[in-house]
């Protein structure tokens, strides 16, 4: 264990024997550091929070405030940040209230400078959110998304795993899985090939998602009536369950599905026609 003799660290903080706190952090009661994990100069980590193994803090951090939340009654709660993601400067987390009891920061995500994240946000594994992005809470962000520079995503949004959005957008609808999120006002923008890729869905995959969406979005039938948001969450109901699709898209696909439609409580994404 390597401590800045100008860092404050309270006694009852749990640190692994591996962890290096740098001049002038600050280490608050009730925060476990796992081994690996390196707080860099004048980041303060609130009570609540627990990082795993190898998780990186950048100079002037502030991890586990309390919620920006009126409703926030000073209940215990947590900040969770999994292991070996990477938390660059000025970057404020705060931790959960009541409604979850905890914000989450999945394995190996790269929070770049300025972002912040609101209280009882939930963010996946691989997960890339770009400088000065402010997202609001109880956002839930699956694995492998990416989130360009100075975007804003209103509170209670769902962006589905592997989307890609652009960079100083808007987002107050919720992203389906696989898909491009462009322009003003925010439209859906076709499926992101790079994040497929990434996936290592196959090329089957690729092609029956595409179809799939093009179908929805693109139909004579759509154009027309497109129907509500019930309409699609039914359609995606259809895609995850049907047997030769599932077979095509494979178990994972169809999980990122059915957690995208279990966790949307805004209007989806549709493309600009």
């Amino acid at each position: 264990m390597t401590i800045h003799p100008s860092a404050l660290v309270h006694p009852a903080a749990i640190l692994a024997s591996s962890v290096q706190v740098d001049a002038f952090a600050i280490i608050d009661e009730n925060v476990e550091l796992a081994d690996g994990v390196h707080i860099a100069s004048h980041v303060h980590v609130l009570p609540g929070c627990r990082l795993a193994k190898g998780v990186t803090v950048h100079d002037g951090s502030i991890l586990g405030g309390m919620p920006q939340d009126r409703k926030f009654q000073g209940e215990a709660s947590l900040l969770i940040i999994d292991e070996n993601s990477v938390i660059r400067e000025y970057v404020t987390l705060n931790r959960g209230t009541s409604a979850s009891g905890c914000t989450k920061i999945g394995k190996s995500c790269l929070i770049m400078a300025y972002v912040h994240i609101g209280h009882d946000s939930h963010i996946g594994d691989g997960v890339t959110i770009a400088n000065s992005v402010q997202i609001g809470g109880h956002v839930w962000i699956d694995d492998q998304v990416i989130v360009s520079g100075m975007t804003g995503i209103h509170q209670k949004t769902s962006i589905g795993c592997g989307a890609f959005i652009g960079g100083g957008l808007r987002v107050d609808r919720d992203i389906p899985p696989f898909s491009k999120a462009l322009g003003e006002p925010l439209a859906w923008a076709g499926l992101n090939q790079a994040g497929l890729s990434r996936l290592g869905l196959t090329e089957e995959c690729r092609k029956t998602l595409k179809h799939w969406f093009r179908n929805y979005f693109y139909s004579p039938n759509s154009l027309r009536n497109p129907g509500g948001e019930n309409d699609l969450v039914e359609a995606w109901n259809r895609l995850a369950v049907n047997r030769g699709l599932s077979e095509v898209l494979g178990s994972n696909v169809s999980r990122y599905i059915q957690s995208f439609v279990n966790q949307s409580q805004r209007p989806w994404l549709r493309p600009r026609i």
